[in-house]
């Protein structure tokens, strides 16, 4: 390979976990820093081959059939990224067997090391991952060479492998054990005179959004604190900010094309590096080999086009008492792009969809959360020579009769809100305005007295929530 370009932004690398069951190392590859274009990422391992035994007791590599399919294709899912800079390793996992990193005789771990060898030199990996979890070591009795599980035998395996891969890199993640119980899932201790630390590249504390370390594993090798991409919330500027000072390494699991990660990896960016991180809008399907843009990613570009709009329900004069629990409405509504990444136009509310076609509302894009919000009241036009009314979109309650002096605006500036329920979405208010409904006032005045005109009371006005599908 001609030289790689160098991922280095400063004294932190970032690693990245990815369950190639469902998601595209080539994912990793669109995130990248704003002002220098190095890839976010530095390590990207495939999560994960396993460690089990043969018919013959001996330890070897499986893969399941979504691994099989990255080695496969190797050049098309591993070298792009290394191309781009970033190193790949394979993690390898237990597997429900006696086979583990702690139960590998001394020979069985050379046999072992010379088995990830082969995988490391025929699908050119960077380095090799160890997870010593789900391996069954209250089984290793009777297995020609297993032995009694030791964290001690787990550095021997570290070390094999470093004796005929002296320039790959070796990284262990460890955690509490499955049954809750203290970590013993790192190695410990010397191998022929060559210490653990020594031999190790990196460490990453698996317990994610919690912090810990290991004694005795230098700081620079460490990543004490990790967050899952999957469960969401901002990071702990705390652990962030120490590991900037102090630390080697941060790592983050389960990148997802189906979630809104950018947030959070800018976050990441700015505090670890100083730099904003940029993502292309580009994403790879489980067995994609050239990008597409998302169409399901909720950011900006989610939320133009037309839904199908359903109302939580409806206020309609029934010639005696306005019904509060009317039939629910149905109809489109049109999102329009206003300013980019900041704002849309709204077109089709019932039943003012004639004058929002004029006069389209204007709802506002949360860059930091991808959340919308309609603010309300809102200003729709500003008096001008063709239509010299001040027109303003607000909350109305309900009055007594189907006529506007019964009927009370709203003056409190409240905001519709958007949020995601089951792939729908729903446009909320708060509590006291949930019995309110949308109505357009105009003045002559500049405000100083509000107008009814074109609006008819008697026409069925819609109540929230407002559920949106897509058109």
């Amino acid at each position: 390979q001609a030289a790689l370009p160098n991922t280095e932004k400063g004294t932190v690398k970032t690693i990245c976990y990815i369950e190639v069951n469902n998601e595209n190392i080539l994912n990793t590859g669109e995130y990248t820093m704003e002002n220098s274009g190095k890839p976010f990422f530095d390590i990207v391992n495939v999560f994960a081959a396993n460690i089990r035994l043969n018919e013959e007791g001996k330890p070897y590599v499986y893969c399941n059939p979504q691994v099989t399919f990255v080695l496969e294709n190797a050049d098309k899912l591993i070298r792009p990224l290394q191309q781009k800079g970033i190193k790949v390793h394979l993690t390898i996992l237990g597997d429900h067997t006696p086979a583990g990193m702690r139960s590998l005789g001394d020979e069985a771990a050379k046999d072992f090391a010379k088995e990830l060898k082969s995988y490391v030199d025929i699908y050119g990996f960077d380095g090799i991952s160890f997870d010593d979890e789900w391996s069954n070591y209250d089984l290793v009795a009777g297995y020609p060479g297993l032995v009694t599980p030791s964290q001690e035998q787990y550095s021997r395996l570290i070390y094999e492998c470093r004796q005929i891969m002296p320039d790959k890199q070796f990284g262990v993640y460890w955690c509490k054990q499955e049954n809750g119980g203290a970590s013993i899932n790192y190695p410990l201790g010397e191998v022929e005179g060559k210490d653990v630390n020594d031999l190790l590249d990196y460490t990453v504390y698996g317990n994610y959004n919690l912090w810990d370390k290991l004694g005795h594993i230098d700081e620079g090798k460490q990543c004490p604190y990790a967050i899952n991409l999957t469960e969401g919330g901002n990071p702990n500027s705390i652990f962030l900010n120490q590991i900037k000072d102090s630390w080697g390494y941060f790592a983050l699991y389960n990148l997802q094309i189906s979630k809104n990660s950018e947030t959070i990896i800018n976050q990441v960016g700015e505090t670890l590096y100083g730099e904003k991180v940029n993502w292309t809008g580009q994403i790879y399907g489980r067995t994609d080999f050239t990008s597409s843009e998302t169409t399901t990613r909720i950011n900006y570009k989610y939320y133009l086009g037309e839904w199908k709009v359903t109302t939580g329900g409806s206020f309609s004069w029934n010639n005696v008492s306005w019904n509060q629990f009317g039939k629910v409405m149905n109809f489109i509504i049109k999102i329009e792009e206003k300013v980019e990444n900041e704002s849309y136009y709204i077109y089709g509310i019932q039943p003012y969809d004639q004058i929002l076609e004029k006069y389209p509302l204007v709802m506002n894009y949360n860059k930091e959360t991808a959340k919308i919000s309609i603010p309300i009241p809102q200003i729709i036009h500003e008096p001008n020579e063709e239509d010299p009314l001040l027109w303003q979109m607000s909350y109305a309650t309900l009055g007594n009769s189907n006529t506007a002096n019964t009927w009370k605006k709203a003056e409190t500036v409240t905001n519709i809100n958007g949020a995601f329920y089951n792939g729908r979405l729903y446009l909320e208010v708060n509590a006291t305005a949930r019995m309110q409904t949308l109505i357009p006032f105009c003045s002559n005045d500049k405000g100083n007295t509000w107008l009814y005109l074109h609006t008819n009371f008697t026409d069925q006005h819609p109540k929230f929530d407002f559920t949106l599908a897509r058109n």
